[in-house]
């Protein structure tokens, strides 16, 4: 019964943000994790606001990437994942 009443808003929150530029699903994150990324890690922050603003314009504006935004959107994604590998770990512990 508790974990419905916690189950149904976080799927409402899980199905209305799309990114973590969201705060609702960033200040889920952090209270998940408790890995306080904007403030902590701000270079990889900005170059993930950067990809999301990128990938926004490609998909709903028709925008083409330039060959150094696609190698900065890829690097950015794998810094990322390996940034939540090691929160994951952390927070299995």
């Amino acid at each position: 019964m508790a974990a419905e009443l916690v189950r149904r808003p976080v799927a409402v929150i899980l199905a209305n943000a799309k990114t973590l530029k969201s705060n609702t699903l960033y200040d889920l994150y952090l209270a998940l994790s408790g890995d306080e990324l904007r403030r902590d890690l701000q270079t990889l922050w900005e170059a993930y606001e950067r990809r999301a603003d990128l990938r926004n314009e490609i998909v709903h504006t028709g925008r083409h990437a330039v060959k150094a935004q696609a190698v900065e959107a890829c690097n950015t994604a794998l810094d990322l994942i390996r940034h939540f590998e090691a929160v994951r770990s952390r927070v299995k512990k």
